[in-house]
């Protein structure tokens, strides 16, 4: 178990890779909600948008997709 956070540890949960994608768009792109519950609670912005996917959100990366569990943590974190 970890016993700090990643952001502690200097990670930025939020920057956009080379490629264009963030941590939470290539985890809803893989169906991952476990993944996007834990980035969303270390700081994960759900509105950020990703140019490898033509500027979507993490959840419209989601429904792309069709992982339905994550479109629904998604929703259910912003509002």
């Amino acid at each position: 178990m970890v016993n700090e956070s990643v952001t502690d540890a200097g990670a930025d949960v939020n920057k956009v890779g080379p490629g264009g994608s963030s941590p939470l768009a290539e985890a809803s792109r893989i169906g991952s909600a476990r993944m996007v519950e834990f980035l969303v609670d270390q700081g994960a912005d759900v509105e950020l948008t990703n140019p490898a996917y033509g500027g979507a959100t993490a959840v419209l990366v989601a429904v792309m997709n069709r992982r339905q569990t994550v479109v629904d943590v998604l929703i259910a974190v912003s509002v």
